[in-house]
């Protein structure tokens, strides 16, 4: 199996409608060349069950769910990075979405382009 190009990771505690918006960014993109690592740590919102109970992650089998206690936000970064395969590494923090539909295709175009 060949490494996706990017990694794509997601910290979240309690994240509300913020991880909905981040993950729609991200399943929208027209470059699908990656895998998504969503690291919850340990929210009680209800906001990832709320996703799984309308079905979110069905056929999304590129996005992994990692549910561990974390110390902070850069502990769950840290955590997250033992699970990832891609060939680069994109944070996304909960909330954050990106730029337009076509960031990872112009990001990745970039790099082929400018690789020795």
């Amino acid at each position: 199996m060949q490494k996706p190009f990017f990694s794509i990771v997601v910290v979240s505690l309690n994240p509300g409608d913020r991880l909905k918006k981040t993950l729609d960014s991200i399943v929208n993109q027209s470059f699908t060349d990656y895998e998504v690592i969503l690291k919850d740590g340990g929210s009680t919102d209800g906001s990832l069950e709320g996703l799984q109970e309308q079905g979110y992650f069905e056929d999304k089998n590129y996005i992994k769910i990692i549910q561990k206690q974390d110390g902070s936000i850069y502990d769950g970064m840290n955590q997250a990075v033992s699970f990832i395969s891609g060939r680069y590494v994109q944070f996304l923090n909960c909330g954050d979405y990106f730029y337009s539909n076509t960031t990872l295709e112009e990001v990745a175009g970039f790099i082929e382009a400018n690789q020795k």
